[in-house]
C-alpha cells in the first residue's frame, strides 16, 4: 500500500557568518561557538561555552551556560510574535555531557547565534547585545572560571547572587550526578568551518514568500490520496528538493485538514533527529498545499525488502535500531507516529534509513497514560487495540516497530493476509508463528514476542521508560546506540548510485508517471492557482513556515 513519501539530505552547518545584519553593525559580525567547558562544584554539574566574537579588527570571548541560551531564547520569544528561531535542546538518553554531544551542541549553538544576528530584528535588541556582549570595547581574551558562584563572562552579567541563582534554577543545564566526570574538560571543534550542502534556502532580505514557479519539477516520486511527491529543483540555488503537493479541496473533503497541520507541525521540529526527515519550508496557494522536503534518492525499505525478500539479522538489527531512535524522539516530543512501515521508510544515499510521511500522527501524548481513539494506520500494521477502537496510547508504534522487524526477518508481515477480515481475527486472536524456514535468533524471537504483545499496556515500551525498555532489551546489546545516534556506525548496505539524480531505488510505476501540466506551466502561464500567496482567513492558516535562512 503506497502513500506519499517525501525525502532526505544530510545538511553540513558553516562557520557562522553575518553580512548586514542591522544598519549599525559592520558586515564583518562573526560568531562561532568553539568548546565547551564542563564545570562541576559540590552539588552539581555544568557546561559552560566559549563563544568567539569578531567584528572587523575587534575580537572577544564570551562565556555562557545553557540556561543563559534558555533565558535569551523565552526573552526573544516574548518580544517577537511568532519567531521561527529553535534552539538545540538537551539530549533525550543518555549523558548531556558526552564529548560527541558537547561538540554536537557547540554546533547546534553556533547556528542558533548566526540566525539571531543575521536577522535585523533581534540584534538591536537589549538582551541579544548583553548576551553576545556586542558593546564592550575590549579585545583581551576572557576565561570562564569554575567558582561556586557560577561563571564570569565578558559582559559580567553572570556574577555573585545572580550565578548562584542560575545554578539553581529549575530550567537548569544537564545535572548528571549518576554518571562521574572529571571537574573540567575542553571539548574543541575539529573544523571552524564548513561548505553548506545542498538544501540551504535562502530568501533573501525581502522575505517574499516562495510559490511553485520557484521550482522546477522533475519527475514524480510517489503519490497518495491528496497529491503528489515530486521531485524538483529550486531555480534561485539549482538545488535539489522533494516538494509533497497536496490539493487542498481533497483534504477539506476527507476532513483531513487537522492531520495535515499536524504533519506540518511534526516536520518543522524535526531538525535535531538523524533518522527523521526534515521540512525546509512550507507554502500554500489558492488551491494547493506545498511541503519542501530533503531528498533522499536511496529507495524506500519496501522496495529494497520486495527485491531481496527478507534481509539478514544483522541487517534488520541496525535498520529497527534506527527506527527505534526515531520513535523514542518522537514519543519524547508528545508524537505518536502511528503508521510505521515499510513504504514510510527510507535509505539516504549512505545507506541509513529516514522515517517520512506524519499525515497520521497524533500530537500531545507526553505521558505513557495518555491516549486517543482515532481509527487509522495502515491494516497490515494496526496493534489490536487500534482495530477494537479501543483508546490506545504511544505503544501502538512498538507494535508497528515488531511488525515491520518481523516482515523484514520473514518476508511478510506477521499476520498477514488478502482477506483484510482474515488479518483483523488474526492480529486479535491468533498466536505470533515463528517460520521455521528462515533461521532467527531466540533474543530477536523474544523482541518479536514482546513487540507483538496483543494486551498494550504489557508490551514492551509501553512503561514510562518507553524507548529505554527497548533499546536495552538483548537483542540490540552488540549495538552502540551512541555510534547509531551520530551516524558513526557503517550501514550494512549501501543503495547503489551515481549522482543525486539517480533514480534507480526509486520504483520506475512512479518516476514514469508525468509531472502534472500545472506545475510544468506555472513558471510561464502563471495563472491564479499558481500564485503565492500569505496565510490568510482559511483553514490552513498557519501553515506556511518559509525562514529566511534555513541549512
Amino acid at each position: 500500500m503506497h502513500k506519499i513519501t517525501s525525502h532526505f539530505m544530510s545538511i553540513v552547518r558553516p562557520a557562522l557568518t553575518v553580512e548586514n545584519a542591522s544598519p549599525t553593525r559592520k558586515p564583518t559580525l562573526t560568531a562561532l561557538v568553539t568548546s565547551a567547558q564542563v564545570m562541576e562544584t559540590a552539588s552539581k554539574k555544568y557546561a559552560v561555552y566559549h563563544v568567539e566574537m569578531k567584528d572587523g579588527s575587534r575580537s572577544w570571548d564570551v562565556y555562557r551556560r545553557y540556561t543563559e541560551f534558555c533565558r535569551l531564547h523565552a526573552a526573544l520569544k516574548k518580544q517577537i510574535a511568532g519567531l521561527n528561531l529553535k534552539l538545540p535542546g538537551k539530549r533525550l538518553f543518555g549523558s548531556n555531557f558526552d564529548p560527541a554531544f558537547l561538540k554536537s551542541r557547540c554546533d547546534g549553538l553556533t547556528e542558533y547565534i548566526r540566525l539571531i544576528i543575521n536577522d535585523g530584528r533581534l540584534l538591536p535588541i537589549r538582551e541579544v547585545r548583553e548576551f553576545l556582549s556586542l558593546d564592550e570595547r575590549t579585545n583581551a581574551k576572557k576565561s570562564a572560571n569554575s567558582d561556586d558562584s557560577g561563571v564570569e563572562t565578558s559582559s559580567g552579567n553572570e556574577s555573585g547572587a545572580d550565578g548562584r541563582q542560575a545554578a539553581r534554577s529549575s530550567e537548569d543545564d544537564e545535572s548528571d550526578e549518576s554518571r562521574p566526570g572529571s571537574a573540567m574538560m575542553n571539548i574543541h571543534l575539529s573544523q571552524r568551518s564548513m561548505p553548506i550542502a545542498k538544501g540551504n534556502i535562502n530568501l533573501g532580505p525581502s522575505e517574499r514568500p516562495l510559490k511553485p514557479d520557484d521550482f522546477e519539477f522533475l519527475r514524480v516520486l510517489g503519490r497518495g490520496s491528496f497529491g503528489k511527491v515530486l521531485l524538483a529543483r529550486r531555480y534561485a540555488d539549482q538545488h535539489l528538493y522533494a516538494v509533497k503537493v497536496l490539493e487542498k479541496r481533497a483534504v477539506v473533503r476527507r476532513n483531513e485538514t487537522q492531520h495535515i497541520m499536524a504533519e506540518r507541525n511534526v516536520l518543522r521540529n524535526n531538525q535535531l533527529h538523524p533518522f527523521l526527515v526534515s521540512l525546509h519550508a512550507s507554502f500554500q496557494t489558492r488551491e494547493k498545499l506545498y511541503f519542501v522536503l530533503d531528498f533522499v534518492n536511496g529507495g524506500e525499505l519496501f522496495f529494497h525488502l520486495q527485491r531481496e525478500r527478507h534481509f539478514s539479522e544483522a541487517r534488520a538489527r541496525f535498520y529497527s535500531a534506527e527506527m527505534a531512535s526515531a520513535l523514542g524522539y518522537l514519543h519524547s516530543a508528545g508524537v505518536v507516529y502511528r503508521d510505521l512501515k515499510p513504504e514510510n521508510i527510507l535509505l539516504d544515499s549512505e545507506g541509513h534509513l529516514v522515517l517520512t510521511d506524519f499525515g497520521l500522527c497524533k500530537e500531545g501524548l507526553v505521558d505513557s497514560d495518555q491516549t486517543t481513539a482515532t481509527f487509522c494506520g495502515t491494516p497490515e500494521y494496526l496493534a489490536p487495540e487500534v482495530i477494537r477502537k479501543e483508546a490506545y496510547g504511544r505503544s501502538v508504534d512498538w507494535w508497528c516497530l515488531g511488525a515491520v522487524l518481523y516482515e523484514m526477518l520473514y518476508g511478510l508481515p506477521p499476520f498477514y493476509s488478502r482477506d483484510t477480515a482474515v488479518m483483523y481475527d488474526a492480529i486479535l486472536n491468533k498466536p505470533l508463528h515463528f517460520r521455521d524456514h528462515i533461521p532467527v535468533s531466540q533474543a530477536g524471537k523474544d523482541l518479536l514476542s514482546a513487540l507483538l504483545q496483543k494486551d498494550g499496556r504489557t508490551r514492551l515500551g509501553s512503561g514510562p521508560a518507553d524507548f529505554e525498555d527497548v533499546r536495552n532489551h538483548d537483542f540490540f546489546s552488540c549495538l552502540n546506540w551512541d555510534d547509531l545516534m551520530q551516524r558513526k556506525m557503517t550501514p550494512p548496505f549501501r543503495p547503489e548510485l551515481n549522482d543525486a539524480y539517480d533514480l534507480r531505488n526509486i520504483d520506475p510505476e512512479f518516476t514514469r508517471e508525468p509531472v502534472p501540466a500545472s506545475l510544468l506551466q506555472a513558471r510561464s502561464v502563471r495563472a491564479a492557482s499558481s500564485l503565492g500567496c500569505r496565510d490568510g482567513d482559511n483553514v490552513f492558516a498557519g501553515f506556511s513556515y518559509v525562514p529566511t535562512t534555513l541549512s
